[in-house]
């Protein structure tokens, strides 16, 4: 049997025995389950992994994998977290949670607290989340770890987050749907004829999502056997966003063959701010491209780009948590939003 196999076989094997009760807390050791089922560490890890996926174990370094089970139910308080990583995040980005959130916690009954820290050991202590006083968890701002996340499950805290999550990390979470908003937007430029797409962007708190954003990127370039990676623009290491924002773009114009188009999820504001405080002037034929968030902090549109509706998120977000709080142990899910290409004027790009 193929090692793909033998690794499916062991999940189904043990997602069974969890169900049966077989197992009281925690599986066995990776080496005890190798012998087990006769299978190196390799495909058992495969399977354990798949175990967290469906949100059936959670890893919990010395002590192996844990079970999460139903009656490990913490008692109802009342209050709703939403809670930013990483920060001090700028009060414009937990906006989101007061204007579209706390109405639908008065109307459950539930209140709204908002919490920040900038402290990132704090979220990978079960101990902070085990004596949080809520009934579920909100992360806002793509700011959720994977050790955060270990840690609140360990702790039988529901939570749900708001950006993308590794399939393994076993979380359910709701995000925009990047790859066909930023598809569409290529492939309608690469039509009219541009050749030359540049790409920047602003630094997302989790290292992962400038994999997601380059392989949208680089695969729709290569469909059409236009790649170029010195087009793709995103923050290396330390660099000071608007700093890197300014030599990048300055990098782009000196190029022998420069941009016949630029999209830029750097927000216009801060894009030009950033330009003119260097004293840069961009080709005034050069086609711009920028996100805009709607339904919260009304963005009025600029330039034409994509619109990212953060109310839809904030509204899918909280159904998803109300349904992991009535039922934990459902197998963890993604919500994708779609997002739509829009004009100047803010209608729709058809």
């Amino acid at each position: 049997m193929g090692n793909r196999y033998k690794y499916q076989e062991i999940t189904e094997a043990l997602a069974a025995a969890v169900e049966r009760g077989e197992y009281r807390d925690r599986l066995p050791s990776v080496r005890l389950l190798g012998e087990l089922f006769q299978a190196n560490s390799r495909t058992v890890l495969q399977a354990l992994q798949e175990l967290v996926a469906r949100g059936i174990v959670t890893p919990n370094g010395n002590r192996g994998y844990l079970i999460n089970r139903a009656g490990n139910r913490r008692p109802v308080t009342g209050n709703i977290v939403a809670f930013s990583q990483n920060g001090p995040t700028p009060e414009r980005l937990l906006r989101p949670s007061p204007q579209v959130l706390e109405p639908l916690c008065m109307e459950s009954g539930k209140r709204l607290i908002i919490l920040n820290t900038s402290d990132d050991s704090l979220c990978g202590m079960r101990n902070f989340w085990q004596t949080l006083c809520a009934d579920g968890v909100l992360f806002l701002n793509s700011t959720l770890s994977q050790e955060a996340a270990y840690q609140l499950k360990l702790s039988g805290i529901p939570f749900v987050a708001a950006n993308r999550m590794p399939r393994e990390w076993g979380v359910n979470f709701v995000d925009f749907d990047h790859e066909s908003a930023l598809q569409m937007l290529f492939s309608r430029l690469i039509r009219q004829g541009k050749r030359r797409i540049a790409m920047l962007n602003t630094r997302f708190p989790l290292n992962y999502f400038r994999e997601i954003i380059f392989s949208i990127y680089s695969r729709t370039m290569n469909d059409y056997a236009i790649f170029d990676p010195e087009l793709f623009g995103y923050p290396e290491g330390e660099e000071v966003d608007d700093l890197y924002l300014v030599n990048t773009v300055l990098r782009w114009m000196e190029l022998r063959l420069p941009p016949d188009a630029l999209y830029s999820s750097v927000p216009p504001d801060r894009f030009f701010g950033a330009l003119n405080r260097a004293g840069i002037r961009l080709p005034e034929e050069l086609p711009l491209y920028f996100s805009y968030s709607s339904g919260v902090w009304e963005d009025a549109p600029e330039f034409p780009g994509i619109e990212y509706p953060y109310r839809l998120l904030m509204l899918n977000l909280w159904e998803l948590l109300n349904k992991v709080i009535a039922d934990p142990e459902r197998q963890p899910e993604g919500v994708l939003i779609p997002a739509r290409l829009i004009r100047a004027d803010g209608t729709e790009w058809q």
